[in-house]
């Protein structure tokens, strides 16, 4: 007779795993019941006895076979203890590699969603080409040691045309992004993931490329590896077990975006735990971050080189907008007149944005007067302004609600150190006062008790799940009354992506950019500290709130 493959039997013991955790609930109640039935029955004959228990009763009973009763007792014990050491297996401890067809699934729907990342960033436009510069000085490698001896290492061009994915090959082991804000820097990365997952779609032994943010890390920093876990199953829903899986084969690339927004003051042990993992893990690792932030302190990411996403040149920009003609006249004229106005325009961001905030405008609906940061908020009003004013698929809020509720999801996600946004992750924490927490709290446990404490089976389903459910739609409709957040919160969020305002990543979503994340941000002044007791100039409809 055949015998059975590692993978049916791990298939097989996997089936058995369910039952175990079923068993060891039913233990669990069968004890609990037996601890109160002992309790209740010691009570009431301590209560309507003087006697020590009656043989009748059933403590009596059992001290009366005192043998049976040790040698059941401790049979249960060791079934109890046996059932939950079976109970707490994984069907997964034997990590077995994913099917194929598995893998080709998530490699496809990874490049739909990182197509659709890069077509909402670009908006139509031809993607620029970018030059790139070369450091071996700000990673430690071998490389940067030799330099380091030998006085060189210093920044140099790379040949001109050069890719992303080409310097990323060159690279070979891991490569580090640097620029400055808006520089292209995410827009690269999408581009090399796509190129990966290119070669992951052709070659089954290549690892699979994501993109993650990095922003989350420094709340719990922990491994990298169980912060990886957690964020594939947040952002682009796959199952532990296969990332597990995939993880154990080192099955994973992964491209790491913003690590300057991670906390400045966990930013060196957030590079340890790249390190660390990419010690512990035998494929390339890719890491992006802003110029500034990543220089400014000690620490240094363990790869063999860096490249420096360059400004944009002047030829560069005027050849780009004559490509658009007639629309982008005026742009071009400031851009001959107003030195400041040209050099806010030096990334594909100001780029783009300008583009979009000022076709087929005049010459004085541009930034003339001010400094380079005032301009540049200048064109972020416009932006906004016009895009709030483009017509959409569904619009359902007016532009007033619209900006007041992103200027307050900015202002909460700058409080909880958060770039990314995920409704079902609200918490009461969002709640700016400790009155408003307080009365939180006061109206969850009234509600728990009214419609729950007197049923009884209810309460166990309660504790897989509907007090969560219970607790995020009362902290919903708590924000929702206090101005907050519209009723109907999902589609506030897409009408906002729609109108380029944030961007849907996966199953959350966040600003356009960290300059729109800041800009809305600071824009908070227009909020006062007690924001949820006052709402905002527009109320909206008063509809049960829906996901």
């Amino acid at each position: 007779m055949r015998e059975p493959t590692p993978e049916q039997t791990a298939s097989l013991e996997s089936r058995w795993i369910p039952l175990w955790r079923w068993l060891w609930r039913c233990i669990k109640l069968l004890w609990g019941a037996f601890i109160l039935g002992v309790l209740d029955s010691i009570i009431s004959t301590r209560v309507t006895s003087d006697k020590d228990f009656p043989v009748v009763s059933p403590v009596g009973r059992a001290m009366q076979n005192l043998p049976f009763t040790l040698s059941l007792g401790l049979s249960l014990l060791v079934l109890t203890a046996l059932v939950w050491v079976l109970s707490r297996q994984h069907p997964f401890q034997r990590v077995l590699l994913p099917s194929e067809h598995d893998r080709l699934v998530l490699v496809r729907t990874l490049r739909q969603e990182y197509t659709r990342q890069l077509n909402h960033s670009l908006q139509g436009a031809a993607m620029m080409e970018l030059h790139l510069h070369e450091r071996t000085d700000v990673t430690l490698s071998s490389a940067q040691l030799v330099f380091r001896r030998t006085g060189g290492g210093e920044e140099h061009a790379l040949p001109s045309g050069t890719s992303i994915v080409e310097a990323y090959d060159d690279a070979g082991g891991g490569l580090l992004i640097l620029g400055e804000p808006g520089a292209g820097k995410t827009t690269l990365l999408l581009a090399l993931a796509q190129e990966l997952l290119t070669r992951a779609e052709g070659d089954p032994t290549h690892p699979i490329p994501v993109i993650v943010n990095l922003s989350s890390w420094a709340i719990k920093q922990p491994p990298l590896a169980s912060w990886l876990i957690e964020q594939l199953q947040l952002v682009y829903q796959v199952p532990t077990r296969l990332s597990k899986a995939w993880l154990e084969h080192d099955q994973w690339l992964l491209l790491l975006d913003g690590l300057d927004e991670v906390e400045a003051s966990a930013r060196a042990e957030c590079i340890k735990a790249i390190n660390a993992y990419h010690g512990e893990h035998f494929t390339s690792l890719v890491v992006c971050s802003r110029q500034h932030e990543y220089l400014s302190q000690e620490a240094r990411l363990a790869l063999p080189t860096a490249v420096v996403v360059q400004p944009l040149q002047e030829e560069q920009v005027t050849a780009y907008l004559k490509g658009i003609g007639k629309p982008m006249a005026a742009v071009r004229a400031a851009l001959r007149t107003n030195p400041i106005f040209q050099r806010v325009i030096t990334t594909p961001l100001m780029l783009n944005v300008v583009i979009l905030a000022y076709r087929d405008k005049a010459i004085k609906d541009l930034p003339s007067l001010g400094s380079a940061e005032q301009q540049q908020h200048q064109i972020f009003d416009r932006y906004i302004e016009r895009m709030l004013a483009r017509p959409v698929t569904q619009g359902a809020f007016k532009p007033q609600q619209i900006q007041y509720w992103l200027t307050w999801l900015a202002h909460v996600m700058q409080q909880q150190h958060l770039s990314e946004f995920y409704l079902e992750h609200l918490q009461p924490t969002w709640l700016p006062s400790k009155r408003s927490q307080a009365r939180y709290s006061l109206l969850f446990g009234l509600l728990f008790g009214l419609l729950f404490g007197p049923l009884f089976g209810l309460l166990f389903g309660l504790s897989f799940g509907g007090t969560a459910y219970l607790q995020h739609y009362l902290l919903r409709y708590l924000l929702w009354r206090s101005g907050a957040m519209p009723w109907h919160y999902i589609r506030f969020l897409e009408e906002a992506s729609e109108r380029i305002l944030l961007l849907k990543v996966g199953g959350g979503y966040r600003f356009i950019h960290p300059l729109f994340f800041d800009y809305f941000a600071s824009q908070s002044t227009a909020i006062p500290s007690n924001s949820t007791e006052q709402p905002p100039p527009q109320q909206p409809s008063s509809s049960p709130p829906v996901s």
